[in-house]
């Protein structure tokens, strides 16, 4: 099976310096899956000065879970990103990261 393409597009403008933090605060989980929705599985956006990228594929997901821990930094932007995703694999470091990487991982494996 040939690996998905990674082509970030660019999602919503938002506002000067503020990004889409406004949106994103007042409902995290429908302001993502619009952003899904509205552009694509792969999606640029800001989330006050900070450039954020949105993964909704299920390959992306994986490559992400699945990769060596030192590839992706964690991702820590704000108390509501904390509420969104709270201590999860996203947000993990070290043998934390690891133990709750093995966890996941067997629901994004593929199935042969």
């Amino acid at each position: 099976m040939p690996a998905v393409p990674f082509v970030p597009v660019t999602g919503p403008r938002g506002l000067p310096l503020l990004g889409s933090l406004p949106m994103f605060g007042r409902d995290p989980l429908a302001f993502l899956v619009r952003l899904r929705d509205d552009f694509g599985d792969v999606v640029t956006w800001s989330l006050g000065s900070m450039r954020m990228i949105l993964l909704s594929h299920p390959e992306h997901i994986a490559e992400l879970l699945a990769s060596d821990e030192t590839r992706y930094r964690p991702i820590d932007v704000s108390w509501v990103f904390k509420q969104l995703v709270g201590d999860s694999v996203v947000r993990s470091q070290g043998a934390d990261w690891r133990r709750k990487r093995s966890l996941v991982q067997p629901t994004v494996r593929p199935r042969y």
